[in-house]
């Protein structure tokens, strides 16, 4: 009777020190998770500021009347701005940026999930909620 119980409580300890390495590893890998989440984000915030600029700048350097509509994706909540010489993609408290060709552009607030136009209006870049 004595070997059982003590297989019962080898087994209760065995199976404790697993639970507590599974635990252990979940919460490791649930930060990793976390900071994976953040990095796809600031990858896609990135491809989306690259996009919108590239576009942008393909319009000014046609010259006047060139025109093209820009999909923003809502892959996740974000906002786009142009501020100076560079499209923004502004997410939580984190910015990515890509470079404009001109300082002389108008554009309204964009948020994702959104369809804009870019106009180049006389060597000014209009941009438009479509």
């Amino acid at each position: 009777m004595n070997t059982k119980a003590q297989v019962t409580v080898e087994f209760m300890i065995v199976l404790t020190v697993l639970l507590a390495v599974l635990l252990f590893s979940l919460l490791v890998f649930g930060e990793k998770q976390s900071g994976f989440i953040l990095s796809r984000e600031q990858f896609l915030a990135k491809l989306e500021a690259d996009k919108i600029a590239r576009a942008a700048n393909t319009v000014f350097l046609a010259g006047n009347g060139a025109k093209t509509t820009i999909l923003i994706e809502k892959s996740f909540v974000y906002s786009v701005e142009f501020l100076g010489n560079s499209v923004s993609v502004k997410w939580k408290d984190n910015y990515s940026s890509a470079p404009l060709l001109t300082s002389n552009a108008t554009a309204p607030a964009i948020v994702s999930g959104s369809t804009i136009t870019a106009k180049n209006s006389n060597g000014r870049l209009v941009i438009e909620n479509a």
